[in-house]
């Protein structure tokens, strides 16, 4: 299944779109790049003016200063940077979203479907953290009590948002399968799943689990140094900010049923779901429910 952090963005956004391929580059760019262009690149973005330097830790705040002045003073500024293209898509698919079959080496079915919603850091997208909390986030979640206990369809099933800060993010429904579960089995009750918080929402109570969940993930994770660092430099570059971070939780806590389910409304529609299937190879020696059923290839993404 590692090959769905590729193809799951790709069936997301369109081809011209900067997040339609991986963000780390692939291995057929780098085969092809020569040490020119990678020293272009170097001295185009390994800046000091994009950059972010951050220290957490018990250290002395002058001493820290006159060290980073002294190490990385010197360096010079860049000679400035490309703009960013526009990263601006529809937040639906269109009447056909795109769905892709891909048959693999493994024993058990795995269903992804990818909703746009919007970036992170605006007031949406806490609903949508929320959202994602209430339908995966541990075995109180929607997906765990019915798709894994109740009906016994998955092994195991989350929820998550992508966390991408410019033009869309994706919310991420995840499903792997029991061994007698097909595929379109599996994939018809993550829909389903989707369809009754579409129509019916949220109550106050999933928020609150959810919101309590997150938040002391949030505060558990600050604990340690490396993770504050990490932290705050997020927010310095997404967002200029560094102390946003101090605002999360109460962001967090400010969400209600009522932004929840107008998100879900919104957002989550039979029209902004984007499918990744994984199913058994042919012969391949594990329990193949899909041997006969047709391969689709990716549909047209309806921009609209």
């Amino acid at each position: 299944y590692g090959t769905w952090w590729e193809k799951l963005p790709a069936l997301a956004f369109p081809p011209e779109h900067p997040f339609h391929h991986s963000l780390i580059g692939s291995m057929d760019d780098l085969d092809a790049a020569s040490l020119e262009d990678v020293a272009e690149f170097f001295a185009t973005y390994y800046t000091p003016d994009n950059a972010v330097l951050t220290l957490a830790g018990d250290f002395d705040p002058a001493e820290a200063k006159g060290l980073i002045a002294e190490y990385f003073g010197p360096i010079p500024r860049g000679a400035g940077r490309p703009p960013l293209p526009d990263m601006a898509v529809p937040f639906t698919f269109g009447a056909r979203p795109p769905r892709e079959v891909v048959p693999d080496d493994v024993v058990l079915a795995r269903v992804m479907l990818a909703s746009r919603i919007p970036p992170g850091g605006t007031p949406a997208h806490y609903a949508a953290g929320v959202c994602g909390a209430i339908l995966g986030m541990r075995e109180g979640s929607r997906f765990h009590r019915r798709l894994v206990r109740d009906r016994q369809l998955a092994t195991e099933a989350s929820a998550f948002t992508y966390d991408l800060t410019k033009g869309a993010d994706l919310l991420v429904c995840d499903a792997l399968g029991r061994p007698e579960v097909s595929a379109d089995d599996l994939e018809a009750a993550l829909h389903a799943e989707l369809d009754a918080v579409h129509a019916d929402g949220v109550t106050d109570d999933e928020v609150a689990r959810a919101v309590a969940l997150i938040e002391s993930g949030f505060v558990l994770g600050l604990q340690q140094a490396a993770e504050r660092a990490d932290t705050l430099s997020r927010f310095a570059t997404y967002f200029d900010d560094p102390a946003l971070a101090n605002v999360q939780a109460e962001r967090y806590r400010a969400v209600t049923a009522a932004d929840v389910t107008a998100f879900a409304r919104r957002h989550l529609g039979r029209d902004n779901r984007a499918a990744l299937v994984y199913v058994p190879r042919a012969g391949g020696g594990g329990h193949d429910a899909n041997a006969d059923a047709p391969v689709e290839d990716e549909a047209p993404v309806d921009l609209g």
